[in-house]
């Protein structure tokens, strides 16, 4: 994955909820003088926009950092970089309001899902098959030890 293009479509993502510029820097927040407490706060301006949120926006944030969490097998950097910003916009707004391009956005975001998924379920599978195997290459290898002691 190249940290540059899921940085950069995270910052669309934040844009296209809030309509304000993303900051990229991080805002720290000093504890007050005479304070106990010597921890700082560290939090990304983006995060802070997040919390603000209405929850409708908040759960299609919630779809676009899944596609751009998204492993590049099942969804390709390029077009999670695309699609994030995107639903974001598209799933906010209620059904029969959204443009055509809008549903059609819609409809590419629940394929990717779906692919999302099924690469997830094939992992899945493939990790309890490799489980499986763990256990019958046990049994050879024990056995295969007791006939070399026997010999």
């Amino acid at each position: 994955l190249i940290p540059t293009q899921i940085e950069i479509a995270r910052r669309s993502v934040s844009e296209s909820v809030s309509g304000l510029p993303a900051a990229p820097s991080l805002v720290v927040a000093a504890p007050k003088m005479g304070s106990k407490r010597a921890a700082s706060q560290v939090t990304t301006a983006a995060a802070k926009r997040r919390l603000t949120t209405d929850p409708v926006q908040a759960k299609a944030l919630v779809v676009a950092d899944s596609l751009l969490a998204a492993d590049a097998e099942a969804l390709p950097v390029s077009a999670a970089a695309m699609l994030a910003p995107l639903a974001t916009v598209s799933l906010a707004k209620p059904q029969d309001s959204r443009h055509e391009f809008e549903t059609k956005v819609v409809d590419m975001v629940e394929e990717a899902l779906r692919n999302i998924k099924e690469q997830g379920e094939k992992k899945l599978e493939e990790a309890k098959g490799k489980v499986d195997g763990v256990f019958d290459d046990k049994a050879a290898r024990q056995e295969a030890c007791e006939r070399a002691k026997a010999a």
